[in-house]
């Protein structure tokens, strides 16, 4: 989990869309749980899983799209920390923080895609 947010935080910084080490990230904390159905459903659905993966991000300025993949590594810090500290609940309640800041950045651009409708 650790390199995987290393590679990300290097993704950011060489301009990527640093979908590769996110995923990997998630891949990882699928493997952890020693549940080989969780690990092998994440390896089926792969990068999909990645929202941006599956948007259109090109059209974002070079300066907003860094901030954005800052926010989301922050987001995995927080994961990777309560992890870390078999800390649980603090991981469950990061985790949740995540996939709801997630959908809420998949909704906001998928109205900025449709004109705001």
């Amino acid at each position: 989990m650790r390199a995987a947010l290393a590679d990300f935080a290097q993704a950011i910084e060489a301009d990527s869309d640093a979908i590769a080490p996110d995923f990997r990230f998630h891949h990882e904390i699928a493997r952890a749980t020693h549940n080989p159905h969780f690990a092998e459903l994440m390896t089926y659905l792969g990068t999909m899983i990645i929202p941006r993966a599956r948007v259109n991000t090109a059209r974002v300025a070079h300066e907003q799209r860094r901030d954005y993949l800052r926010k989301v590594n922050g987001e995995h810090e927080s994961i990777y920390h309560a992890i870390a500290a078999q800390d649980a609940e603090g991981a469950r309640a990061a985790m949740r923080t995540h996939l709801a800041n997630s959908r809420e950045r998949l909704r906001r651009s998928a109205a900025a895609e449709d004109g705001g409708l």
